[in-house]
């Protein structure tokens, strides 16, 4: 048998007249997936009323897909949505949610994605919560998929059912220690903003330098939205962004006007100059028609951005303090099912601490007394 032929399976023959019937079944090959989930994560909270508020994180190598397809669960209102810590705009397509990936730095970087969802389930009677969670359907296999559910104080774990795996059970104290960590955090949370911001500003730079205009100007805008929290370094980006657009509005009136003053068979030639970048074309202008460029150029670039709709957020904060449960997951393959949980609690001021039950039973029994005794003496 030759050595690069792999062994599967391994029989041994009792008689040498036995035989053995195989049958072979021959699949379609699996087409090659566009892009690739390195983890789903989920956090839920509860608030006392039964509702709930979920961040969902997807951590993704974007590959060649330029968008991500989610359905959202029913009952549930979509907030916004991020991608590498910028806000950017989704749309609806046959009833799922579409979140564009074209931020990314490159394909084989990986990305996050962030989802905020509000979720309306009120607890079903004062004293008891029984709700039902389910979770996104993403268009990709989704890997490691983990969820945390988060109880208020208020509510006493019970029981759960769903088709993830509860791994632990704990409680979360919120004190000073709490503090510091998430101060921490956050501080290493907008480091690694700005290390994005700078990979995103020297992508930027190498795209002029090949003269791709339009690469640098999307590798600026993301530097400029990433860094909002250092002012200096924010300032860098929004120059370089502005230069960038400044270029291309003189490029972009300069080839109009050229157009108009150039006869029929000019046109062979403009077409040619169009595909130059921004620099080559201002490079031939005269400082005069130069400086005629710059003020329609600043004209332009203004009404654009007042006309222009940006997508607005803000950076929510999970309050984490009450009972956090964790579920996990390895693979979640089917886009058409819900990942479900049904979470059990009861209300912890149903139950009177043992203290007041004694105090209560004392003072019932003092009250009983004394009115045996103003009875036996009348």
């Amino acid at each position: 048998m030759p050595e690069e032929v792999a062994v599967t399976h391994s029989f041994r023959i009792v008689e040498p007249n036995f035989t053995f019937p195989v049958s072979v079944t021959r699949h379609e090959v699996a087409s090659v997936l566009p892009a690739h989930i390195r983890a789903f994560d989920l956090t839920t909270i509860i608030s006392p009323q039964g509702n709930s508020l979920t961040k969902a994180a997807i951590a993704i190598v974007p590959g060649s897909k330029r968008s991500l397809a989610i359905t959202l669960p029913p009952g549930n209102e979509f907030w916004f949505a991020h991608f590498n810590g910028q806000a950017v705009s989704t749309w609806t397509r046959d009833e799922q949610l579409i979140v564009p990936l074209t931020q990314s730095l490159s394909e084989e970087s990986e990305a996050l994605v962030e989802l905020f969802l509000q979720g309306s389930n009120p607890a079903s009677l004062e004293t008891t919560l029984e709700t039902t969670l389910k979770g996104l359907n993403i268009d990709l296999p989704a890997n490691a998929v983990s969820w945390n559910v988060i109880l208020d104080p208020q509510w006493e774990f019970k029981e759960w059912s769903g088709d993830l795996e509860l791994v632990s059970q704990s409680i979360l104290e919120f004190d000073e220690k709490n503090l510091n960590e998430f101060i921490e955090n956050e501080v290493t949370r907008q480091a690694g903003r700005t290390k994005i911001a700078e990979d995103w500003l020297q992508q930027g730079n190498q795209y002029l330098n090949d003269g791709n205009d339009f690469l640098a100007r999307n590798a600026f805008k993301n530097a400029y939205g990433l860094t909002q929290h250092d002012a200096a370094f924010n300032e860098d980006a929004r120059v370089q962004l502005r230069t960038v657009k400044t270029q291309q509005a003189m490029a972009g009136i300069s080839a109009q006007q050229k157009q108009r003053s150039q006869a029929s068979e000019g046109q062979q030639q403009l077409s040619l100059e169009a595909q130059q970048s921004a620099q080559q074309i201002l490079a031939s202008a005269d400082p005069a028609q130069e400086n005629t460029l710059l003020n329609l150029a600043d004209r332009l670039i203004e009404q654009h951005e007042d006309a222009a709709s940006v997508a607005r957020s803000f950076d929510i904060t999970l309050p984490k303090k009450g009972t956090l449960l964790k579920f996990v997951k390895s693979v979640q393959v089917d886009e058409t099912s819900n990942m479900q949980l049904k979470i059990k609690a009861h209300s912890r001021a149903a139950s009177l601490p043992i203290g007041t039950i004694l105090a209560l039973t004392a003072f019932l029994g003092i009250v009983s007394i004394l009115r045996s005794k103003l009875s036996a003496a009348r």
